[in-house]
């Protein structure tokens, strides 16, 4: 497949080359760089007009080989193609076109004309995105990728009707998210689920509550629902997810009785919950003017910061200014926030064991408290880093959904106690 991006419009225009891809017309884009074939020290400005040229570069994608047929304005002799090392082949024909043969993804300058008015070419490989559900039935996922760019583009608009490919979640062998024993003894995907949404549905067929599973032992020799580590799975599971502070990892289960699902030594304790969050508030008087014009500007900022990211990447001087001046008005307000920032909880506290009333509290949350530098709340990161690294796998790697219904094959493939309760239910009844 090739995907050639969109020409970005400016003010000059370079014609100097046509170019056909596998016998298909491309546009080309017009840049502006020296025509001095050395660097200096950056003088703080740009050169001198009459030190530049304008010349012309290709952007495309593709994972397959590429045929190029560039057949230059101007009369030439011969071409050079660097660097040396370009994997390809190239026939010129003088005067009339250079017909190049790539192999594989790569960028090369094609120099009919010597270092000067090159042909740039920049060809990337086309990255497959895979899906980053894991789950024990099918989700159809149709995010398209619209444009590479200097940074990603996607459409995940349910409302837009445009042909767009369909991705099925990856199987959920259960097995990853089991940190004790394993259905399948040396599962080689075990260990290997770092980050990514967990979709779970019937969950309380599959793990059981405290009355269902009374008969089962923890010390059984087989793999249960009390050996599996499990459920410590599910409460350390941010820890290998954490970037930053933010969890990237969410999991999502349905059952139609909450109370299916095991309550697990719930009743030891005391059962705080968080009934409401407030609004953010400052308790630093008269900041709200200066806190709606440091919002206003870095809202704008982000606008044309996203804009130009992607048109012509992040790296010149104009926007290195702007994110130095945002970035000081930014830490500023957020310094504040994190300083004089906080948040009024409405608490409900009760018995573990769900048979008392409900004491109603409020708890001042101050930012001051969350940022002190404590404690972590990815504090055993490094056990599933651990488990990570051994596993020769990752999330990439797992099989997926053909369709939107699982197959008794890709159901099989969960590794799940429902499931092989209800087939060794089916056996021993044939029996």
């Amino acid at each position: 497949m090739i995907k050639i991006y969109s020409v970005q419009q400016v003010g000059e225009i370079c014609d100097d080359y046509s170019v056909l891809i596998n016998g298909q017309k491309a546009e080309l884009n017009t840049a502006r760089v020296s025509a001095v074939p050395f660097n200096r020290r950056w003088p703080g400005h740009q050169r001198q007009t009459d030190q530049t040229e304008l010349v012309n570069f290709l952007s495309f994608a593709s994972d397959e080989p590429v045929e190029i047929t560039v057949k230059p304005k101007y009369p030439f002799y011969t071409a050079d193609v660097r660097p040396h090392d370009f994997d390809g082949t190239v026939e010129i024909i003088p005067n009339v076109e250079i017909k190049i043969r790539m192999n594989k993804p790569q960028y090369f300058t094609v120099e009919p004309y010597g270092r000067n008015r090159a042909l740039h070419v920049f060809a990337d490989g086309i990255k497959e995105y895979g899906s980053l559900i894991v789950s024990n039935y099918a989700v159809r996922t149709n995010n398209m990728f619209l444009d590479g760019g200097n940074f990603p583009l996607w459409l995940t608009d349910f409302f837009v009707e445009a042909e767009r490919s369909s991705r099925h979640s990856h199987i959920l062998d259960f097995d990853i998210l089991r940190l004790g024993r394993k259905v399948l003894e040396n599962n080689p995907k075990a260990g290997s689920f770092e980050f990514g949404v967990v979709a779970i549905t019937e969950i309380g067929k599959e793990r059981g509550n405290n009355l269902e599973l009374k008969e089962i032992k923890k010390i059984a020799e087989e793999t249960n629902q009390k050996n599996d580590l499990f459920n410590s799975w599910l409460k350390m599971c941010r820890h290998s997810a954490t970037v930053e502070n933010y969890p990237f990892i969410k999991v999502f289960a349905d059952e139609q009785r909450p109370e299916s699902w095991g309550a697990d030594a719930r009743e030891l304790a005391e059962v705080i919950t968080i009934l409401s969050v407030g609004e953010q508030r400052i308790a630093m008087p008269f900041y709200t003017i200066e806190e709606m014009v440091c919002e206003q500007a870095y809202c704008k900022f982000l606008r044309v910061y996203e804009d130009f990211r992607f048109r012509r990447g992040d790296n010149t001087l104009l926007v290195h200014i702007l994110k130095t001046v945002m970035a000081k008005l930014w830490k500023h307000n957020e310094n504040i926030k994190n300083l004089y920032g906080y948040s009024v909880l409405t608490l409900a506290k009760k018995r573990g064991t769900l048979d008392g009333k409900a004491k109603k509290k409020k708890y001042f949350l101050c930012n001051r408290k969350i940022y002190a530098r404590r404690f972590t709340t990815d504090c055993f990161s490094d056990y599933f880093n651990d488990l990570a690294i051994k596993a020769k796998i990752g999330i990439n790697d797992f099989e997926e959904y053909a369709g939107e219904k699982a197959s008794i094959e890709e159901l099989k493939m969960q590794n799940s106690y429902f499931i092989t309760g209800l087939y060794c239910k089916e056996n021993n009844e044939g029996g």
